[in-house]
């Protein structure tokens, strides 16, 4: 008896000072804004120490339950600089900016497994390497198991394939350019979506969860979009159309999507922003903004993506933490177009020489050829869409279409943007309501024009090879046959 009496105090004692060295090691309990220090999934919190991650059971926040440090791989292991987590998870890079992932990250922590592959085929190629030239990137993820359906724009829903839909979205250098990284597609920095204002919108940060992008700017005006791979319109096992799906008995999925513009906040914000999942159909997701109240407490503010009228949406949430981002000039009123940037578009003419010798008039027994009409896209771009079609009939006649593009599946890694090898560009050719309400009383040459190659259809499914000097488009609604070749013209 004496010796166990005497040997329980030396228990307790050495259990004192490793629980006060875990406690000395252990991260701050509390994770309400994601990032690449620290970031959580609807389970766990997870946070960087000591080239380390850490992870604990949010449960509603309570500072009872426990940190534990994950066991990591070699090469992972004391040198974790930056993660991402969304879904089951985690995206981890070493000193090397290698990408890791963590599987069964809603799991108990004894299942969470690592891996350092990434790229075709199916998530098992040879990994890679985030680039340095950034300004912020993110993980999102959309599954059956959380999310279960997509909503598109028409209101319909989508089930989520098994093998989910992963990015790690990018924010390039100059806070225009957002490129998607997929794990089941090829290892380059080819994939993207144009930002607010056709591309020339300028962030200073960005966040993802669950399909959906939020972007602020250096003056506080935030958008966000719901954007992926398969929502998107590329992935062929998800049939997608650019004509109204409201009413269709079957539909596809309706695209685009939108940039969507949120209330700015009324108060001290900084560019720490941050959205995560909430809810099921991809409907639902948090906006929370990093800042100060009227009374100097810090916090963050809060809303739905849903909320986009009024600034008294955004509610704050007091924490007592110190701002750890940088401070933002938050203007009350829009201030979208004081950072735009430059766009990417580019001319392409076809026949715009002779523009000045087409006929004002046409027999009516005429059909329409190459000779009789000039064209121009004057405004084509990789990832800019949609594009302005432009067809003069004569030097007074003209009538601008819409040229519709978007991503497609690749196998080969390629360039970001246009460059001298040929891009493959699924699209569609749009005439515009106004144009077909309205198209008796257009110009005979017009009505020809758009009988003859596009037979009065409202979209006309098209592709598209382009490169920096040239644009061919491709196709037929089962009238005269479309092969339109276009060119940039020399400087």
């Amino acid at each position: 008896m004496k010796k166990t009496s005497m040997f329980l105090p030396a228990v307790l004692l050495l259990s004192l000072i490793f629980s006060a060295t875990l406690m000395a090691e252990s991260p701050d309990p509390t994770v309400y804004l994601r990032g690449n220090q620290m970031s959580f999934n609807s389970r766990y919190a997870a946070k960087i120490q000591n080239g380390n991650i850490w992870v604990k059971e949010r449960d509603a926040q309570t500072d009872a339950i426990e940190w534990n440090i994950l066991e990591l791989p070699e090469g992972l292991a004391g040198d974790v600089t930056e993660l991402a987590m969304d879904d089951e998870h985690i995206i981890a890079l070493n000193g090397e900016r290698q990408i890791y992932t963590m599987w069964n990250g809603l799991d108990e922590v004894s299942d969470f497994t690592w891996q350092v592959e990434w790229g075709i085929p199916f998530w098992k190629g040879p990994g890679m390497k985030l680039t340095e030239e950034i300004i912020a990137w993110d993980f999102s993820v959309v599954s059956r198991r959380e999310d279960g359906y997509w909503t598109d724009p028409a209101g319909h829903l989508f089930e989520v394939g098994a093998g989910k839909c992963s990015h790690i979205w990018v924010l390039g250098a100059n806070g225009q350019d957002l490129i998607y990284i997929d794990p089941w597609l090829p290892i380059d920095y080819s994939y993207g979506i144009c930002g607010p204002e056709r591309g020339a919108f300028k962030a200073v940060n960005m966040s993802s969860s669950g399909s959906f992008l939020f972007l602020i700017n250096q003056y506080g005006d935030m958008y966000t979009r719901f954007y992926d791979f398969d929502i998107g319109g590329a992935d062929f096992i998800f049939p997608s159309s650019w004509e109204d799906q409201s009413d269709k008995l079957i539909p596809a999925i309706q695209i685009p999507s939108a940039w969507i513009r949120h209330p700015k906040i009324s108060g001290e914000i900084t560019d720490r922003i941050s959205i995560h999942k909430i809810g099921r159909n991809c409907v639902n997701r948090t906006m929370r903004v990093e800042g100060l109240d009227a009374y100097g407490n810090t916090g963050y503010y809060e809303k739905d993506v849903t909320e986009v009228e009024g600034s008294s949406q955004w509610v704050f949430h007091p924490t007592g933490q110190p701002l750890l981002g940088t401070p933002i000039t938050n203007l009350e009123e829009d201030c979208t177009s004081r950072t735009l940037g430059e766009r990417d578009d580019r001319h392409y003419a076809k026949n715009m020489t002779n523009l000045a010798t087409l006929s004002d008039s046409l027999p009516w027994y005429r059909i329409i050829n190459e000779k009789d009409w000039a064209a121009e896209l004057t405004n084509f771009s990789a990832y800019n869409t949609p594009v302005d079609l432009v067809v003069h009939l004569s030097p007074s006649e003209s009538i601008t279409l819409k040229l519709h593009t978007k991503e497609t599946l690749r196998v080969s890694p390629r360039p970001w943007g246009l460059s001298d090898d040929p891009k493959y560009i699924p699209g569609s050719i749009e005439v515009p309501r106004n144009l077909l309400d309205n198209f008796s009383n257009l110009p005979v040459k017009s009505q020809k024009f758009i009988r003859s190659y596009l037979m009065k259809r409202r979209h006309t499914r098209v592709d598209i090879q382009a490169t920096l000097d040239k644009v061919t488009v491709t196709g037929t609604a089962g009238g005269l046959l479309i092969v339109w070749k276009f060119d940039h013209p020399e400087p």
